[in-house]
């Protein structure tokens, strides 16, 4: 879906609560004094600001929401407390790859499944509010500026089934490397729910780098897969050896078996070799015709 057929609206969604509670005073606070202000700020979209309560009572997911959902050109959505309502329509969002923001109050913890995807943390004094703003005007400038860069777990999955059914061997291949670098980053995910770190800690940020690169590489395969740019496939290469650096490093505090990582970097060898010959195939056919 293109950009030029939605509504003109930034559609938030949020903790929302009965009038008068700790929640509902926060996400009042949020709406007035961060979200108005940034959209107001952005030139040449003339956005109108709805919150999910205006339209519905609270706690209920009616049609209109879906609608908005579905049709307003910038979805915003706070994760805060996490709010099953906000994370179930984030996820219909997500399914369709229109351009959203993902906030959260300072000091609250991201679910290890959305890690990968950026969140920007907000809180009410004045430096962390004028930080807070320019971070979301930067995310929300860039997300409408080039909305098929948009890149979720649900879009990875849907375009890795689509490769998956090609009758193209290059693309099978592709569509292999693709579930393993899914299958390794569920790997790390899963350890470290199991594991207790500090916030701050070294094996967080390890984490935090190898869920980027995890990304980077999901989006740079499906870049490449769509452009038909294959000669661009060292840069993946190099992206799944920082990868497997990262995860040596991690896997040291961590329960991970070195077996199983060990396991990963042969089947990645083997694509490699694959993927090497299916591409000489394909080359010396090109040259017969």
């Amino acid at each position: 879906m293109t950009t030029e057929k939605l509504q003109n609206n930034c559609f938030v969604i949020c903790p929302i609560g009965e009038p008068k509670t700790e929640i509902r005073k926060r996400s009042d606070k949020v709406y007035k004094f961060i979200i108005n202000p940034v959209i107001k700020e952005l030139e040449g979209y003339d956005l109108e600001v709805i919150r999910a309560d205006r339209i519905s009572s609270p706690g209920i997911i009616t049609d209109q929401i879906i609608q908005h959902l579905l049709e307003d050109i910038l979805v915003i959505a706070d994760l805060s407390d996490s709010n099953p309502n906000v994370y179930y329509e984030l996820a219909i969002r997500h399914a369709i790859k229109l351009p959203f923001i993902q906030i959260i109050q300072e000091g609250e913890k991201i679910p290890f499944d959305n890690f990968n995807m950026r969140t920007i943390s907000y809180g009410f004094d004045i430096e962390t509010v004028d930080e807070t703003k320019r971070n979301m005007f930067e995310q929300i400038r860039n997300a409408l500026a080039d909305p098929k860069k948009i890149t979720t777990p649900i879009s990875i999955s849907t375009d890795l089934k689509l490769l998956e059914e090609s009758g193209n061997p290059l693309e099978k291949i592709n569509a292999e490397i693709l579930s393993n670098i899914s299958d390794l980053r569920s790997l790390v995910v899963g350890m470290m729910g199991k594991t207790t770190v500090a916030p701050m800690s070294i094996e967080i940020k390890h984490f935090e780098n190898i869920l980027r690169i995890v990304t980077l590489l999901s989006r740079k395969l499906l870049e490449i897969e769509k452009e038909k740019s294959y000669e661009d496939f060292d840069e993946i290469w190099d992206l799944i050896e920082h990868l497997f650096i990262g995860i040596k490093i991690f896997a040291r505090g961590t329960d991970i078996p070195f077996e199983l990582v060990h396991q990963f970097r042969t089947r990645f060898e083997k694509l490699r070799s694959l993927r090497r010959q299916q591409s000489i195939s394909e080359f010396f056919n090109f040259e017969e015709d």
